[in-house]
Parts: structure tokens; C-alpha cells; sequence
């Protein structure tokens, strides 16, 4: 384990779950975070054992910019490139706006843009995945300008999309149906170039709200939303096997809940195989369409922040924050073979009486690991990273 960079607020914030750390083809990482206002990038060359001063290169703001930059999300491309996003406020404008550079392998800037020119919404937590040809895709979220339930907090009503083919981007809304806020939203990239969203949002039926996770799948054009039905759930993530099949968490008030279901069928069906919360303080997982279940994890106090991995075996590795009985929040992980879930272990951290957050792990699916997980998070004022024992490339 390895310390980036520290002096973070204690009532750190994020709502962006994107990828914030990634890989180039010859072993070197890269981590993008947000400090006072600013994005930084990190940098190492020797497989996150150290990162030095020397490495961090402040990207935002420039001369454009204010002191109001945060939420970024990066991707690497096939030659190494480096895209990154984030939402940051551009000259005299109140309202964020999603901003997007480009560096080569040499961390020469080869473009910088704001992708965004809208005073009446607030554009936010932008997340990037990279196609097999190297086109950068960005989904974000479009916020009334209205402050609700406390500062900094906006309405999300839409989503966006863009990408870049040969020279020119397109920008589109993604229909959201009936769904009246977006809380959070994760995207990944299959082999075949089809992007895969999901998302959790509250819609209205007759008098009542209730709480979804949405699913769409963009092939030349986005597929109809298909819903699956949550309690109150946040922080989604993904990721897509090499047998073409989605694996999906997010957590709730029963725990963290898990979804797999095989995208290469016509017609979506989710799978019958979830987590809830027993009488007990036990998180059962249900497979299948019978009564059997299978104790997951000891959870009595909930989970926050899950983020799913992949290694190149298919086993996934699945991270949160839980909260202990002294208020002490620690990562657990848990392996995912294909079909069963290993014992839950604590990660051995330093300085464990600090609160962990955040767990951000790196995956896609041309640069994933072929064992074990790498992630960041941050604990104790400190942004960190770690590696598995049994990390391999």
C-alpha cells in the first residue's frame, strides 16, 4: 500500500463513481483526484508502489478556470493516451460545465475542451470509457440550477452523452422515460463497442415514487430503459466479464445487492440473484428461482460505495465501506467465482482507525488484471492505493 497524496477534508465528498485509476501497456498508473478546487493527476512507473511529487501535475484550472473543479474520471486508449473529465466551473460562469483533455504518453496536452455551454443547467459527475478504436464515449448528468437539500446539491434530470468519432463529437440526451431524479450512474464498454449504462433514479407511478435501478444498452442508437426495482439504492457500479455477461452492485437499506445478467440474449432478463438483510443482521443472496439461500456476508450496519472488478478469470472482487460498531469504516472484499462467493475478508490497512472510503477499483476490459485487484481509496486525510497479494498483468 502506497500513500498518493494527503491533506483531504475529513468530510470528504464524492459522487462520482467512475474509474479514477488506469493503466498504460507498459505497467504505469495513473489516478485522478480533486483537492481544494483542483484536479490533479498522479502518477507512478513502479506498479503503485511509490508515487512522488514530482508525478502529481495539476491539470485544473487554467487560465479559464475557477477554483471549482471536481468529480473527474479517466480512461486510457490502445496508444496510451489518457482522457480525463471532470465538471468544473469555466470563466464567469456559476453553473458547472464538463470539461475534457487528452494527453499522449509523453503527458503532452493534445486537446482540451469544454463540451459544455449551458448557463441555465448544471452539467456533473462525468464518467469515460474507451472504445476498441479509441474513441472516447462521456456520460454525464444534467442538474436543474436550483439548490435542494443542502449547498452543492442539484437536481438531476437527465443524462447526457457524448462521443468522438474520427474528428467531430456528438452530443445527445439519453432518454430517461419517466424517471424524475438521477442519483448516480455508472457506464462500461463491451468488446464489441456496445455501451452498457446503468443507473439509479427514483420514477413516479400514479401517486407514488419508487426508487429503480435502470439499465440501457447503446448499440447504433440506445435501447429502451428496462428497470429493476430497489429500496432507495446509490452508488452503482459494473462490469463486463469475457463471457459477455454484466455484473452490477449498488447498495440499499437491505445491504449491497448484485446482479448478473448475460447481454449477449436478445431480450433482457435479470437474473433472480440478490442480497437482503435478514432478521438476523445476515445478508442472504438468493440464486435462482427456488428458496435456497446463501449467507454472503456478516452486515449489520450497511454498506456504502460498492465497486465491482474484474480479473481476467473472471473472478470478480467486489469493495465497500461498512461501518463497524464504533463508527470505523473498513473495506471488505469479497471473490466471485462463478458460482460462489468466498468469505468476506478486512483488508489489512495501516493506520485502520481512520475512516476508508470511496474504494475505486481498476478495471476495464482491455486492461484488467490477470489476477487479483488494485483500487484507491481514501483514509485518514490520505489518498491511497493498494494492490492484492496476488496481484498480477
Amino acid at each position: 500500500m502506497a500513500t498518493i497524496a494527503g491533506s483531504f477534508p475529513t468530510d470528504l465528498s464524492i459522487g462520482n463513481n467512475g474509474r479514477k485509476i488506469a493503466r498504460t501497456s507498459n505497467g504505469d498508473l495513473y489516478v485522478v483526484y480533486s483537492k481544494n478546487g483542483k484536479i490533479f493527476l498522479a502518477k507512478s512507473t513502479d506498479g503503485g508502489q511509490s508515487w512522488t511529487d514530482e508525478d502529481k501535475i495539476q491539470i485544473a484550472p487554467d487560465a479559464d478556470g475557477s477554483l471549482d473543479q471536481k468529480e473527474p474520471s479517466i480512461a486510457i486508449d490502445s496508444q496510451d493516451n489518457l482522457h480525463i473529465v471532470w465538471q468544473g466551473k469555466v470563466g464567469t460562469s456559476i453553473v458547472y460545465q464538463i470539461r475534457y483533455q487528452k494527453y499522449n504518453s509523453s503527458l503532452e496536452k493534445i486537446e482540451d475542451l469544454n463540451l459544455t455551454n449551458n448557463s441555465d443547467f448544471h452539467q456533473e459527475i462525468p464518467v469515460i470509457v474507451i472504445d476498441s478504436n479509441n474513441n472516447p464515449h462521456i456520460i454525464w448528468a444534467r442538474a436543474e440550477n436550483v439548490v435542494i437539500i443542502q449547498p452543492d446539491i442539484f437536481r438531476k434530470i437527465g443524462i447526457i452523452y457524448a462521443t468522438k468519432n474520427e474528428n467531430s463529437w456528438q452530443i445527445e440526451e439519453v432518454s430517461c422515460g419517466s424517471e424524475r431524479i438521477i442519483f448516480s450512474f455508472n457506464l462500461a464498454i463491451d468488446s464489441q463497442n456496445n455501451l452498457h449504462l446503468v443507473r439509479q433514479s427514483s420514477i413516479r407511478s400514479g401517486p407514488s415514487v419508487s426508487s429503480v435501478i435502470a439499465y440501457q444498452k447503446y448499440i447504433v442508437s440506445w435501447q429502451p430503459t428496462q428497470y429493476l426495482y430497489a429500496e432507495a439504492s446509490t452508488f452503482v457500479s459494473l462490469a463486463i466479464d469475457i463471457n459477455k455477461t454484466l455484473h452490477i452492485v449498488w447498495n440499499d437499506r437491505r445491504g449491497i445487492s448484485y446482479k448478473i445478467h448475460p447481454f449477449s440474449s436478445e431480450s433482457f432478463v435479470w437474473s433472480n440473484n440478490y442480497c437482503e438483510t435478514g432478521i438476523d443482521n445476515q445478508v442472504y443472496c438468493f440464486y435462482g428461482d427456488d428458496d435456497e439461500s446463501q449467507i454472503l456476508l456478516n452486515f449489520p450496519d450497511g454498506g456504502l460505495h460498492p465497486v465491482i472488478s474484474l480479473d481476467f478469470n473472471n473472478v470478480a472482487y467486489l469493495l465497500w465501506s461498512k461501518f463497524s460498531s464504533l463508527e470505523q469504516k473498513k473495506f471488505i472484499p469479497f471473490q466471485r467465482y462463478p458460482n460462489s462467493w468466498l468469505t468476506p475478508q478486512v483488508l489489512e490497512v495501516e493506520n485502520s482507525q481512520a475512516s476508508q472510503l470511496y474504494p475505486n477499483l481498476l478495471w476495464s476490459l482491455t486492461n484488467q488484471p490477470k489476477t487479483g485487484f488494485a483500487f484507491i481509496f481514501y483514509g485518514g486525510g490520505e489518498l491511497k492505493f493498494y494492490g492484492s497479494q496476488d496481484l498480477t498483468w
